[in-house]
């Protein structure tokens, strides 16, 4: 293949990179994809249609952009997305064009700009091997028209290859350095929303559905990361994460009520008892919707921030009354902080010894606080340290009233959460009739119910049929169903023995990855809470243990380890490297230099290894570039020369050493007066110093018989 064919080749490889820059982001319209695939592909083919049609181009150009910042003017579409796709079409259109100099030029600015849109888009990790791919090919591309361009022959482009890809060298450690050392601005400044949906994987539904599938459970996405504080330091937490509670049931699905919504800056729950465990939670694309998730028990949620065009921007939450916590506004990624209270022994608390012991909490009142108003803890008379006096104990008539007006409400309330269709399969109540007996103890009902489902029914992603009585079907005739089907039989079966039960959507896990932790979308999972007087509403899970946690492929599972680690790398070292990373290093630096004995060449933490990287490059690259290259040349003839005892302090040069050569008719005298006439004409005749010609040259007077003869046997002048 021709040099030219060559260079083209990595053009289109650069602008094949950085157009991926944005392919990967997902923003990109349909259209643009196409375009630029089909126009690629012909370029690698070596088919060009609008050669010699640059009036074509520009008009096909036009056409484009003008509806493209038409609909961003209009508010349809966003300026960033919108100037992506135009730097797209005009990379695209040009490769079509006639391959010269000036249409090369327009190849590689268009590749650039593309690099810039998908910096701005997003920073995930695969932008580094976007970044990579350009930064290689285009240079080189860049640097062989350069050189074909002003007449250098196709054996002089391969040595001026060496001297490209040290540049690139040179350039990606002078990047790494600019990216260390520039004070840090926001690296999601032009970070736009995500649309609705899309690249959304999670199992998070409006409603639950019996006869849906199971195959959310094989999703290695990631949907959340999470920071705890404090860290429990498990590399498997085995927590469960709320997100949605249903309460109504019609036979087939399960839907949550949204009587009810409060919209302010942060919500608060009653405080409950246990150990307080703060999140922070980032909600990524893939997790694709606007509820907010926090460990179960949670008590507050605030500091939402949703990902913008502007960078991140505080967001009001959404309380749905026994339903959700919403951001009011989706996007692409959201974070906020929760805390939730984890009992002392979680293990106890499914306990039907020890559940009767834990402290009472009130399950139903919901406080909104504004953000500004600090948190309080209003102890009721039965939680303080004074000792009530005699008229206190006594029940009188308006106490007796009140309290009995209290039960009232909450019996009212309780009901929602023991209604059922009309015209089960009697099998069902006839089952709970058998496990329960004549239980009358929420949590030992409960306890009893779970036992029975995890023994008797098996764990299994196939999809139910479409049957009229798919939870008959689940408990008598299948027997076995993934944890939306147990989630439902536990519910219905504690109602048929009269007690509340509501079925809670969310995620079961969290798996650690550096100092956070993450939840995949195989994570999504439902389980079974009950109503106590006591206790509120306590979780159960009939599920079998091997069914709640993602079920990946071992080898996918150990490829998405690396990737997670190596993103994880990405997000706390290049995404999130702040000007704080940078004063920290600094002072570091510079507490270096109190020290009695300062070691110039030590660095502190992650950034020892860059001496060991840059210096050596340094010093090899200036070597090289301290001299020109006829004057290297020279130096390495007189080194031949004095080899041979021909160049000395008296003979100190080679002009001196001709004239004395020609007086002894020395055998090397051709090779010498033949190797100094071509550095001449090179140093000081206009002529292009030819790399090539100087190899020969030097390996002709290397290889000659004379040189060897002359070598056993050195000459000396006197």
């Amino acid at each position: 293949m021709s040099t030219s064919r060559w260079k083209w080749l990595f053009r289109d490889l650069g602008a094949a990179f950085a157009f991926s820059s944005l392919l990967f982001s997902f923003l990109l319209p349909t259209w643009v994809v196409f375009i630029f695939g089909s126009c690629l592909l012909l370029a690698f083919l070596g088919l060009r249609p609008l050669q010699k049609m640059e009036f074509v181009s520009a008009l096909l150009l036009l056409a484009f952009a003008v509806p493209l910042f038409a609909s961003a003017f209009l508010g349809k579409t966003d300026f960033v997305i919108a100037a992506c796709c135009f730097s797209c079409i005009f990379s695209a259109l040009r490769m079509m064009g006639t391959p010269n100099e000036s249409t090369d030029a327009q190849v590689h600015l268009g590749a650039l700009l593309m690099m810039t849109g998908g910096a701005a888009l997003t920073g995930e990790l695969w932008y580094l091997f976007s970044l990579f791919g350009f930064a290689v090919f285009t240079p080189i591309s860049m640097g062989m028209g350069v050189l074909q361009y002003h007449g250098a022959s196709s054996s002089e482009i391969r040595p001026a290859l060496y001297r490209i890809g040290m540049g690139i060298g040179l350039a990606s450690i002078g990047m790494l350095l600019f990216f260390i050392f520039l004070p840090r601005l926001s690296w999601k400044i032009g970070h736009v929303p995500l649309p609705r949906g899309m690249g959304a994987v999670t199992g998070l539904a409006d409603t639950v559905k019996l006869q849906s599938n199971g195959d959310i459970k094989t999703s290695p996405r990631i949907i959340a990361r999470i920071e705890l504080k404090p860290d429990p330091k498990r590399s498997q937490l085995n927590h469960y994460w709320v997100a949605r509670y249903y309460r109504d049931f019609d036979g087939k699905e399960w839907h949550s009520p949204r009587a009810e919504k409060t919209t302010d800056s942060q919500i608060v729950f009653p405080r409950k008892t246990g150990r307080k465990l703060s999140q922070q939670i980032e909600l990524l694309p893939a997790y694709g919707s606007a509820t907010l998730i926090a460990l179960d028990r949670p008590f507050l949620f605030l500091n939402l921030e949703r990902a913008s065009s502007q960078g991140n921007i505080p967001t009001s939450i959404t309380e749905f009354k026994e339903s959700e916590i919403r951001a009011t506004i989706n996007a692409t990624s959201l974070s906020y902080h929760a805390q939730s209270f984890l009992p002392g022994n979680e293990a106890e608390l499914f306990s039907a010894d020890t559940a009767e012991n834990i402290q009472a909490t009130a399950p139903k009142p919901i406080a909104v606080l504004p953000l500004k108003t600090p948190l309080k803890i209003h102890r009721s008379p039965s939680t303080t340290n004074k000792i009530p006096g005699p008229s206190k104990n006594i029940l009188t008539p308006q106490k007796t009233q009140a309290v009995a007006r209290r039960d009232e409400t909450l019996d009212a309330w309780l009901e929602d959460y023991k209604q059922l269709p009309e015209n089960m399969d009697a099998r069902i109540a006839k089952l709970a009739q058998d496990i329960l007996k004549t239980e009358k103890s929420p949590i030992k009902a409960a306890r009893l119910i779970e036992n029975y489902l995890s023994q008797n029914l098996q764990y299994a992603l196939e999809t139910a049929s479409n049957e009229e009585e798919p939870l008959a079907n689940f408990l008598f005739t299948k027997k076995r169903g993934h944890c939306e089907q147990f989630a439902t039989a536990f519910a219905v079966l504690l109602r048929q023995g009269g007690f509340a039960s509501r079925v809670v959507g969310g995620f079961f896990g969290g798996e650690q990855l550096g100092n956070r932790y993450i939840l995949r979308a195989g994570d999504a999972h439902a389980w079974t809470q009950v109503y106590d007087e006591r206790l509120g509403w306590v979780s159960f899970d009939a599920t079998p243990p091997v069914g709640r946690q993602a079920r990946l492929n071992a080898f996918l599972a150990w490829a998405l380890e690396i990737q997670e680690t190596l993103d994880a790398w990405w997000q706390s070292n290049v995404v999130d490297y702040s000007i704080r990373n940078q004063t920290g290093m600094v002072k570091s630096l510079l507490g270096a230099k109190t020290q009695t004995q300062w070691k110039p060449f030590v660095l502190h933490g992650q950034w020892q290894w860059l001496w060991l990287l840059a210096l050596p490059l340094c010093i090899l690259f200036f070597r090289k570039r301290k001299l020109p290259p006829e004057t290297r040349f020279l130096k390495l003839l007189e080194k031949h020369l004095q080899k041979l005892n021909l160049l000395g302090p008296q003979i100190p040069s080679v002009a001196t050493l001709l004239p004395l050569l020609k007086q002894q008719n020395h055998p090397l005298q051709i090779h010498v007066e033949s190797a100094y006439g071509h550095y001449l004409r090179w140093r000081f005749g206009n002529i292009p110093y030819r790399s090539q010609t100087a190899r020969k040259l030097l390996r002709s007077l290397k290889t000659s018989k004379s040189f060897h003869l002359a070598e056993k046997q050195p000459t000396t002048f006197q």
